[in-house]
């Protein structure tokens, strides 16, 4: 059943308030129940049986439960927004494969998952699990709605653009290319991303070479 415990947080005079947050409160019997603290300190219990599996910027992972021996759930949800709920759409043993970005979730490993959690959905990237875009690869972001993944694959350098706004997947070659990229070796410009994150033109370098490389528009 649900629990409507609340309890509030003194907030210092000098604060005008706290950001809302989640948190885990173990009790006497050893269960871990959620609470929800708003802005003026307020805490009200949200789950009964829960811990925080992760924080992601406005983000946040919940495991839960229905009852205390019952299976585990990953639910998102943002302490910002009471009303935003969004159940994990990819199994519970694939969540670590993840990267968190702005608004985003993308997948590091095996087959490449894409999650718009703003708009609460999961991309559809196509192809079989042995496609190339599906291999391990190299992933940085091109500007604030692409990401772009290179592969390897059979002594070659593949490219794949895919539009975070709808899954679509654009297949590119390098041109002109006199070697390899180094991924390795990619300067990272600052902001604010989990990514590596260019605005079409990045660089790569060895011991005495600094290369552009320029995405298409």
């Amino acid at each position: 059943g649900s629990i409507t415990e609340a309890v509030r947080v003194r907030i210092p005079e000098h604060v005008a308030s706290l950001p809302a947050f989640f948190e885990a409160r173990r009790h006497v019997r050893g269960v871990a129940s959620i609470y929800r603290y708003d802005a003026a300190g307020k805490a009200v219990a949200v789950y009964e049986t829960g811990n925080l599996h992760r924080v992601a910027g406005p983000y946040t992972i919940l495991a839960v439960k229905e009852k205390p021996d019952g299976p585990e759930t990953l639910v998102v949800r943002r302490a910002d927004d009471p009303s935003y709920v969004f159940p994990f759409p990819v199994p519970n043993d694939r969540v670590n494969h993840f990267q968190f970005d702005g608004d985003h979730a993308i997948s590091q490993q095996g087959r490449l998952e894409i999650i718009d959690l703003k708009a609460k959905r999961l991309l559809t990237i196509p192809g079989e699990e042995k496609s190339p875009i599906h291999q391990a690869g190299f992933l940085c972001r091109i500007g604030p709605d692409r990401l772009l993944k290179i592969v390897v694959r059979d002594g070659k350098q593949r490219a794949f653009s895919i539009d975070l706004r709808s899954g679509e997947v654009t297949e590119g070659a390098f041109e002109n290319q006199s070697e390899p990229i180094a991924t390795n070796r990619l300067l990272q410009p600052g902001g604010p991303s989990a990514f590596l994150t260019f605005d079409r033109i990045f660089l790569s370098y060895d011991n005495s070479i600094l290369t552009a490389w320029t995405a298409a528009p």
